[in-house]
C-alpha cells in the first residue's frame, strides 16, 4: 500500500515537472503538432496561436498604400496638358502671320507681283525712288501664279492666280505668310482662264476670262462681276459673255468712274461696256481701227481724267485716248513701253507706271508727255514685275 502510495506520489511529481517546464512557449509547436494529447492547452494556445497566423498580416497589404506614393503620381494628372497649350501656338511651325496695322497708307505704296507667289510692296519715295516696304509671300497666302493686281479704295491689295483660277485678296497692312481675307475661287464663280481684274469705287471684282488664250484652251471669254466683299465659291452678280458682246480675248479689264467696263480684247481694240451690262449684250462703244494705231492690244488703263490707255502686243506702244471718245480715233498720246508689257498704274497725279515684265523693270511717265524719252523715272524689281498696283 505504501509502495504504491510512493510510486503515485512520484508521478504526480514528475507531471508537475513536466507542466513547469511547459511554461516557456517554445513547448507549444510540440503541442500543436500533437493536436489533442493536451485539449486543455489548445484553447489557451490556439488563441494566442491565431495571432501567429498574422500571415493574416496580408491585410499588411493594405499597406500597400505603397500606392498612397502613386498619389504622389498624381502630378502626373496634373495638368501638365495645360502647359501643353500654351506651348502649342508658339510651337507650331511655320504658322500664318497677323496682319500687323498699316505702317504706310495704301495710296503711299506701289504693289508688283513678282516671282515665285510674291507681292513686293514699295513705298512712292520723292524723286521717283521706291524702297521696299514689305512683302506678302509664304505657303499661307494661298498666291499661285498671280499675275495681275488691283487695289481697293480701302487699300485692300487682289492678286489673280493664274494656275488654278482664283483670286486672293489681303486687308491693308498685310505682310509675310499671312492668310488672304477673300479666296474667291471654284466652279460657281465661272472663272476658268482668269487674264485681268480690276475693282471699282464701290469695291466690286471685275475678272476678265480670256477665253482660249495661252495657257488655256476651249473655254469662253467673258467679264465676270462680283459683288463687293464676294468670297469662297461664290456666283457672279453679272457675266458678260456670247456672241453680241464681241469678246475674243479679253485680256485686260478696268473700270471708269462713272462705272463702264472697259477691256482690252486683242485684234477688236478696246470695248466698252455699260455699268450694268449683263449677258448676251453688244457694248455701248469700241476703240478700234486703222486710226487708232491699235493692232493687238494686251492691256488697257483708265486714269484719274477717265482717259483711256491702251498697250499694244505688236507695236510696243501705250496710245490714249480722251475721255469719252470712241470709235476710229487718234490717240492724244503716245508713249513707248519698249518692252512686253504687264500692267498700267497711276498714282493720285497721274503719273503713269508700267510694269515691263521681259527686263524686270518699272518705268514712270509724266501725266502729260509723249515719246520714248517721256519716262522720268523707273527702277529694277527682283524676278521679273507682272502684276502692278500704285495707291492714289
Amino acid at each position: 500500500m505504501v509502495r504504491r502510495l510512493l510510486a503515485r506520489s512520484a508521478i504526480i511529481l514528475m507531471i508537475a515537472l513536466v507542466s513547469c517546464s511547459g511554461g516557456s512557449g517554445t513547448p507549444v509547436a510540440p503541442i500543436r503538432g500533437v493536436g489533442s494529447v493536451v485539449p486543455t492547452a489548445t484553447p489557451t494556445a490556439l488563441p494566442s496561436a491565431s495571432p501567429t497566423p498574422t500571415p493574416v498580416a496580408k491585410p499588411s497589404p493594405t499597406a500597400t498604400p505603397t500606392p498612397t506614393p502613386m498619389p504622389s503620381a498624381t502630378p502626373k494628372a496634373s495638368p501638365t496638358p495645360t502647359v501643353t497649350p500654351t506651348a502649342t501656338p508658339t510651337a507650331v511651325a511655320g504658322a500664318c502671320a497677323t496682319p500687323p496695322p498699316a505702317v504706310l497708307p495704301a495710296a503711299q505704296l506701289l504693289f508688283l507681283a513678282t516671282e515665285p507667289n510674291t507681292i513686293d510692296a514699295f513705298s512712292l519715295g520723292p524723286n521717283h525712288t521706291f524702297p521696299q516696304a514689305f512683302a506678302i509671300e509664304g505657303t499661307c497666302t494661298g498666291l499661285n501664279g498671280p499675275i495681275i493686281l488691283a487695289l481697293a479704295a480701302n487699300g485692300t491689295i487682289y492678286a489673280a492666280n493664274q494656275n488654278n483660277n482664283s483670286v486672293s485678296a489681303f486687308s491693308a497692312g498685310s505682310s509675310g505668310n499671312v492668310e488672304p481675307t477673300i479666296s474667291l475661287g471654284g466652279s460657281n464663280t465661272g472663272i476658268t482662264s482668269i487674264f485681268g481684274i480690276a475693282i471699282d469705287s464701290s469695291g466690286a471684282l471685275y475678272v476678265a476670262n480670256c477665253g482660249a488664250c495661252y495657257p488655256f484652251t476651249g473655254q469662253t471669254p467673258s467679264i465676270n462681276v462680283f459683288a463687293p466683299g464676294a468670297n469662297g465659291n461664290v456666283a457672279p452678280r453679272q457675266t458678260i459673255a456670247g456672241p453680241n458682246t464681241e469678246l475674243v480675248d479679253p485680256y485686260s479689264v478696268a473700270v471708269d468712274s462713272a462705272g463702264h467696263i472697259v477691256v482690252a480684247d486683242g485684234t477688236d481694240g478696246v470695248l466698252i461696256f455699260s455699268e450694268t451690262a449683263n449677258g448676251n449684250v453688244a457694248p455701248i462703244g469700241t476703240i478700234s481701227g486703222a486710226m487708232t494705231g491699235i493692232r493687238d492690244t494686251f492691256s488697257v488703263a483708265v486714269d484719274g481724267n477717265n482717259a483711256i490707255y491702251a498697250f499694244d502686243h505688236e507695236t510696243y506702244a501705250i496710245t490714249v485716248y480722251a475721255a469719252g471718245v470712241y470709235g476710229n480715233v487718234a490717240p492724244i498720246r503716245t508713249l513707248s513701253a519698249a518692252d512686253e508689257l504687264a500692267q498700267i498704274g497711276f498714282d493720285s497725279a497721274n503719273n503713269v507706271y508700267v510694269s515691263l515684265g521681259s527686263n524686270d523693270v518699272v518705268n514712270v511717265y509724266p501725266p502729260t508727255g509723249s515719246g520714248s524719252n517721256a519716262a522720268e523715272g523707273g527702277f529694277l524689281v527682283p524676278s521679273g514685275p507682272a502684276g502692278l498696283a500704285v495707291g492714289r
